[in-house]
């Protein structure tokens, strides 16, 4: 539907009536303006599906992407205390690190709590799991 001058009254005229319904009778004074400030779009197309490369999963070992330990907040255990500090782009597909831990990446920091395990999937995702039987 083009965005049109009648489609412009149609919205100011259903703004004045819903907000009178909630405010009043006379409480949409049109003579102080109306300011638009959200909008919301839909829009539906074909795209044609990436071929993103996926990697072969390697071991667990993530030793190699490790770069050093310092204390971070331990939430589970409501203390601070010692965790690995790993970089994301030395991790491999395939390796895990049980928390506490954190992952350093280009552009944010991932905290691994204690209780949680992070894994780098084939596509260099980081997905964490929960230790069902400490939760």
């Amino acid at each position: 539907m083009p965005f049109t001058a009648d489609i412009v009254q149609r919205l100011i005229d259903d703004f004045e009536s819903l907000y009178e319904r909630k405010y009043g009778k006379g409480s949409a004074y049109r003579g102080a303006g109306i300011e638009m400030t959200q909008f919301r779009l839909s829009a539906h197309g074909l795209l044609d599906r990436p071929d993103v490369p996926r990697e072969a999963m390697g071991d667990a070992d993530a030793s190699a992407a490790r770069i050093g330990t310092r204390d971070i907040f331990i939430e589970p255990e409501n203390r601070m205390g010692p965790a690995g500090i790993y970089d994301f782009n030395r991790l491999a597909s395939g390796n895990a690190l049980a928390g506490p831990a954190v992952i350093h990446t280009p552009i944010t920091t991932i905290v691994v709590q204690s209780k949680q395990t992070a894994k780098m999937d084939a596509l260099r995702n980081i997905v964490l799991t929960f230790d069902r039987e400490n939760t």
